[in-house]
This record gives structure tokens, sequence and C-alpha cells, in this order.
């Protein structure tokens, strides 16, 4: 159709109603199933046939209700969804109109919960369930009670009147089991594989056995290929990633969004796919691939932005990977000015970049020595977190770490202690690796603080392999920083060649710890690794290799100032420039 776009054009008028029709409900199918918009020039060639014929099919209604809805305008998405069923109802039999009128209260219900709607969404899809059920269609019900579901889940502090209004009475696990004894008994291998997909989540979310999330994850691929479910393939497979990557194996985690991307592009819906691409382009920025994970981002279909929700997805996850670079770099400057952007768009973007973006600076705050900030926030996230039911075992795993790592840097590291050990107990556990590491690094931090060195390597060696094959750079230099501590504390306590071989140890962790913390450009812990290096080489009499440290130290300092400066003035920003100016670099540089 794309390469004979005029004659169709020229032949409009010729098209029976018929054809447009079939047309249109195929427009509908794939609007329904991708996600995305009408192309501009479909848009135009549907109006010319449109203003040919005397009889309009109701139809169109549906597909500008689904465009306008894709392009965030509420107002004529609710006014085509109330003429779409208007019309198809005046010219339906009777006794086909309430079923017409529950799909009609399924997908307002779906248009309020897309604009934070809640209360009237829920409303509806409370109404769509009494009349389904009264109608006895066991595929409405049964797909409406499993989006409330999903709805709960999804946003679990604005949903607190759903148990209460009777949309899905009992516990999460209890309305999963209820689905999944509807889906069997109806038959419907779409809703019990998504269903099986919910129950692996929920194992996750709750820090329940690994191998349960990864069997219903095996059965709902199993669902998918036996029965022809080709719609819930990509979400199967972004599930299996985000296993892969609590259990620390960041490169199965990338292959399978790989594969995600490569294979099943054509018959996936557009979110799962860009919601792929993002996870790739994050793992590419933890190991200090920046300009290959914004390419990833840069390289997604244009298109996919005139859709609203993708648009602020792709320019939350963006800012994201920029504020990342950002903080590493020590652009204070640039820093703030990204948190200004990303705060102003928390209230409508994603909840997993909120938390990310929280993360990042805490992070931040650690890094510019404001540690009372810090904890704030952590004491506010955490108690977020203890309000909403079923909240994840990895982001409360990850406060108790970073808490205890704010006091080990404010000066007070005991208070840490039993904070690092419930994150390494509840992060083990639930197979979450990449806490498990950090809880263990935030722990052995600890014990060098006390001086308990021998203990703090035992741990450090045990960790720090698995860690590496995580692919968190900053997280793997950070351990190899305790490594070296741990070395050159326990050579002040020997002499003669024990502690020189203990030194040359020091040296070569810190070359290791500059291998994985010079390609995320982190100018503060580059610097103070070569600062070590200079220190520990002097004790070992290597002038020579002292001096060439120091050399570089410098040059290393002055060449990401003047980076910063140009990239502060080329811009860059999701909404301004992406580096800092010179209050960024003297703010925070040697901190």
């Amino acid at each position: 159709m794309a390469h004979d776009e005029t004659p169709l054009k020229n032949q409009a008028g010729m098209t029976s109603t018929a054809d447009v029709e079939k047309m249109l409900e195929w427009q509908v199918e794939r609007l329904q199933k991708l996600g995305n918009r009408i192309p501009d020039d479909m848009k135009e060639l549907l109006g010319q046939m449109m203003g040919q014929g005397a009889m309009v099919p109701s139809t169109i209604h549906f597909v500008k209700f689904f465009d306008a809805w894709r392009a965030g305008d509420y107002t004529t998405s609710f006014e085509s969804l109330h003429r779409y069923f208007d019309y198809t109802l005046q010219s339906s039999q009777t006794q086909n109109s309430k079923t017409y009128y529950q799909y009609a209260l399924l997908h307002m219900a779906v248009l309020h919960a897309d604009f934070g709607c809640f209360s009237e969404a829920v409303s509806a899809m409370q109404e769509c369930i009494s009349t389904a059920r009264e109608n006895q269609d066991m595929g409405c019900l049964n797909f409406a009670l499993s989006w409330l579901h999903h709805l709960k889940k999804a946003h679990p502090g604005k949903m607190k009147d759903i148990e209460s209004g009777g949309g899905l009475a009992g516990s999460e696990r209890d309305g999963i089991a209820f689905l999944k004894s509807k889906a069997r008994e109806g038959r419907l291998w779409s809703l019990l594989s998504s269903t099986l997909l919910s129950e692996a989540q929920l194992e996750l979310s709750i820090g329940e056995n690994v191998s349960k999330a990864l069997e219903h994850i095996l059965q709902s691929s199993y669902l998918n290929i036996t029965h022809d479910i080709p719609s819930i393939i990509p979400a199967q497979m972004l599930m299996q990633s985000s296993v892969f990557g609590r259990l620390g194996q960041t490169h199965l985690s990338d292959s399978i969004c790989e594969v995600l991307r490569s294979c099943y592009t054509s018959n996936s819906p557009v979110e799962e796919i860009i919601r792929a691409t993002c996870r790739s382009a994050y793992i590419a920025t933890q190991a200090g691939r920046y300009d290959e994970g914004m390419k990833m981002l840069a390289d997604i279909d244009p298109s996919v932005h005139r859709t609203l929700k993708f648009h602020q997805y792709l320019t939350g996850y963006s800012g994201l990977l920029r504020l990342r670079r950002q903080i590493y770099r020590n652009n204070v400057s640039a820093t703030l000015h990204l948190l200004h952007q990303l705060k102003a768009i928390s209230s409508f973007a994603d909840p997993e970049i909120v938390f990310e973006v929280q993360l990042l600076e805490i992070l931040f705050y650690h890094r510019t020595n404001e540690h009372a900030r810090a904890f704030n926030l952590i004491e506010d996230l955490a108690v977020k977190l203890e309000e909403e039911e079923g909240a994840d075992i990895y982001q409360k795993c990850r406060l108790l770490s970073l808490k205890a790592i704010t006091f080990a840097r404010a000066g007070i590291p005991l208070k840490g202690f039993t904070l690092a050990l419930r994150a390494a107990s509840a992060s083990h556990t639930a197979h979450i690796f990449p806490c498990l590491h950090e809880a263990i690094g935030a722990l052995a931090r600890i014990l060098i603080s006390q001086s308990l060195f021998d203990a703090a390597r035992q741990l450090l060696d045990a960790v720090t392999p698995q860690a590496i094959e995580g692919g968190d750079f900053g997280l793997v230099a950070t351990l190899y920083g305790y490594l070296v501590d741990c070395w050159v504390g326990l050579a002040g306590e020997t002499e003669g060649k024990e502690r020189r071989g203990l030194l040359e140890r020091a040296v070569g962790g810190l070359g290791r710890a500059l291998e994985y913390a010079t390609p995320l450009e982190d100018l503060r812990t580059t610097l103070t690794l070569l600062a070590k290096k200079a220190t520990v080489l002097r004790a070992l009499a290597d002038t020579e290799s002292a001096d060439e440290t120091v050399a570089l130290y410098w040059a290393t300092k002055k060449r990401v100032e003047r980076e910063n400066g140009e990239a502060w003035n080329a811009g860059g920003f999701v909404g301004g420039g992406e580096g800092a100016g010179e209050e960024g670099q003297g703010k925070g540089e040697d901190r």
C-alpha cells in the first residue's frame, strides 16, 4: 500500500463500503495489538475514502478513538468512543445492545486509567464486570478482573478502594488463583498465560523462590507456543530478562532483549519493544557505553514519539541515562538541571524510571557530601514502600544498603551494620544478587572502618567475581577499592616481604579498579584511585611510577573539566545542555 499510494488515492472513490469497513477493522486490530498510531498518509487516504461515500461506517470513530488516545488527546478520544458506541447501538439488533454496552464500559475504564482518572476507571470497570456477569460473557468478565488486578499492582497507592469496591476481593495471590481457575474453565489460554506471568512477577516482588517464578514463565511460554499466542511472547521474554537481571546474569538479560528486538518486532506491541530497547541501553550505560546506549534510543522509529505515552517514557529514560553520566562526571550544574527536569515529569512517568531517578539523586547527595539530604530521601522512600501493599523486595533491599552506606559516609558506620546485614540476608534469600553484592560492599566498608581488614577481604573475595559477571562497572570499581583498602590495612600490620607483597597486590587492585571506573567517566573515583596508587607506589619506593601516576591525575582532572565545559556549551539535555558550567566543575570535583 505504501508503494502504490498515488493510484490508491486516485481510486479512493471506487472503493466499496464493505472494503472500507474491512480496512477499518484491520486498522483497529493493528491499533489494539501494537498500541501505535495511524500513519499520516493512511489517515489522509481514509479521509478521502470517507468523503466519497454517503454512508460513513461507525468503525471510523473507533479508529479515531485509538488514534486520539495514543496521541494524548483525552477530549477527542472520549468523544470518539461515545460516538462509536452510540452509532453501533443504533444500528445493531436489540439483543446485542447489552454486549456492546459492557465493551464500551471496558474501553472507557482503560481510557480513564491511562489519563490518571483512577476513580472513574474503577467505577466504569466495576459496572462492566456487573454487566458481563449479567450477560454471562466470561471472556469480558475475566479480562476486566485481570485488568483490575494489573492496575492495582501498577498503582498500589491509588487503588486502595478496589477491594472495598468489590472489584477484586482478597489478597493478590487469591486474585491470581481465581483468574487462573476461570481461565482454565473457559479455556482462555491468553488469559492463563498472562496470569502465569503475573504470578511470576508476584513471586519475584515478595522474594519467593526464583525457581518457581521461572517455572511460571516456562509454563506461559509453553502456552504461547502451543496455542499460538504471539502477543504475549514479548511480555514473557521481558519477564525472563528481568529474572536473569536479578540473578546477576546481565549478559543473558541483554541477550533476551536483543532476541526480542531482532525476531519479534513485527508482531510485538510497540511498548514491549521500547522497554526491551531501554533495558539494553541501561545495561550498556552501566558498562560505560553511554554513546551506544543513547544510540539505541535514538534508533527507535521516530513515529513512536507520536504516541504520547511512548514519548514520555523515552524522554524519561533518555534523561535517566544522561543523569547517570553527569553525576559520574561531577557536573553539578548539569545534574541539578536534569534532576529538575526529571522531577517535573515524575507525576506521569513510569514508576521504574521514578525509582531509578531517586536512587541517582541519593548517589548525587553522597558525592556532594550532603548526607542529611540523602538520609531524608531514603527515609521518605522507605515509608512509602512500607505503606504500599506488595512493594518490591528489590527496592527495599536497595534502600537498606544505601542507608547503611550513608551512615558509613557520614562517619557513623556502626549504625549501618545491622542494616547492611539485613540487606544482605534479604537479597540472598530472594536471589537478588546485584543487591547482595552492594550490601556486602557496604558491610565490608563498615568492617574496614573498624580495622577488621581480613574479615572484609574474605567477604569481598567471595562476591567480587560474581559482581564482575553482573556488568555494573561502578559497583565493581567500588568493590575493588574496598579490596585495596583491605590489602593496605593488612600491610600496615605486617613487615618485610609480606608487607611488600600486600602493597603490590594493592597496586594491582587499583589498576583493576581504574579499568572499571575509567569507562564510566567517574572523575571522583578515578582521581581517588590515582591518588591512592601514587601513595602506594611511593611506599614501594617506585618514584618514577608514582610521578607518572601524579601526572595522569592532573591530566585526567583537566581533561574532564574541559569536556564538561564544552558539553555545557554544546547542549544536549532533555530540554537543554548536557554539560555544566564552572559552578559544577568547582563544587564537587574533589569530594
